[in-house]
């Protein structure tokens, strides 16, 4: 069975507290959120609105093959380091995905192996 759609991803909530009673935080980078689906040798990339960017993140689901799973959910941050010091640049992220989108593939799925 193929995964058609994401789950809610992990999204901070204000009223959440850590260990002592101190507010617990997540860094956020300057790129998109996604999910990793894999199932089945079959991976689909979605946004945390649950878009379909399998053709978009196509090195990204390409290269999912590597996870020793039958089945995964990944949530994260995709983001273009643009500098020897790590720090990202949304900018650059958007026109790679531009040329991934303007070479997107009629298919919808990204098959493994």
């Amino acid at each position: 069975m193929l995964i058609t759609s994401a789950s809610s991803p992990g999204l901070g909530d204000l009223g959440r507290q850590g260990a002592l009673g101190r507010g617990i935080h997540e860094i956020k980078f300057d790129g998109y959120r996604v999910q990793v689906h894999l199932k089945d040798a079959v991976v689909k990339v979605f946004t945390r609105r649950g878009n379909d960017w399998t053709n978009r993140f196509r090195k990204i689901a390409a290269d999912a093959w590597h996870i020793s799973a039958g089945s995964a959910i990944i949530d994260g941050e995709v983001v273009v380091p643009a500098a020897a010091d790590g720090t990202t640049d949304f900018s650059v992220l958007q026109n790679e995905l531009l040329r991934a989108l303007k070479g997107a593939d009629v298919s919808q799925e990204q098959k493994c192996r």
